[in-house]
């Protein structure tokens, strides 16, 4: 779920709204940017999903708001919070940001101790898929192709002339990670499916397709 001029998380909410009527019942994860609102508006729609703040959404804003001499080493302790094993060490990660940053950038570090438990949720799913679910950076790449593309038209005579090319731009994309093979959800399966077991019992995931 990826942020957009003149968005809300309402829209969001629809959107969630529409794919769950469409069958879409059961979710263990939503992943999405900073929208203000997105996570409360997303475990209304899915109560028992999980939610993932983007992280590289989060240390790109974040480097935004430090001066361009600190940068380097604040990264450099940002990813003690994300380039780690569990939330233990995430946790010594965000004491030490805190100890050597919060009485330059308090905002910074109040923001990252505010956040820490949805840009942490990553670590509580299998260690082949972390990398793919800690950011939204392949929903990110498909929205500049698309704004790529569009651009060069400039002029469209109609709206369903747009919605036109969105259509084929999006099955293009879909054709291409269709014939992806991800070989960390492939080894990950078993502990997902124990996940879901444990979220989604048989008998509620019954009573959910009825």
């Amino acid at each position: 779920m990826s942020r957009s001029n003149g968005e809300s998380s309402l829209l969001w909410q629809e959107v969630l709204e529409a794919l769950r009527e469409r069958g879409l019942k059961q979710v263990l994860l939503i992943a999405g940017d900073g929208l203000t609102g997105l996570r409360e508006v997303a475990k209304k729609v899915y109560l028992k999903a999980d939610f993932q703040t983007c992280v590289l959404h989060k240390v790109r804003a974040s480097l935004n708001k430090v001066r361009r001499k600190d940068r380097e080493k604040v990264a450099r302790d940002l990813k003690r919070i994300y380039q780690v094993n569990n939330k233990e060490e995430a946790l010594l990660g965000l004491e030490n940001l805190g100890r050597n940053w919060e009485k330059i950038y308090p905002e910074l570090i109040e923001s990252w101790r505010r956040d820490f438990s949805t840009l942490t949720t990553f670590l509580d799913y299998p260690e082949q898929i972390r990398s793919s679910i800690y950011t939204i950076n392949i929903l990110e790449r498909a929205n500049k192709e698309i704004k790529r593309r569009t651009k060069t038209i400039e002029v469209f005579s109609y709206v369903k002339a747009i919605e036109k090319i969105l259509y084929l731009i999006s099955t293009e994309l879909n054709g291409k990670w269709s014939k992806r093979v991800h070989r960390g959800f492939i080894k990950a399966k078993p502990i997902l499916e124990k996940m879901r077991r444990k979220d989604f019992p048989r008998h509620k995931i019954l009573d959910t397709m009825t």
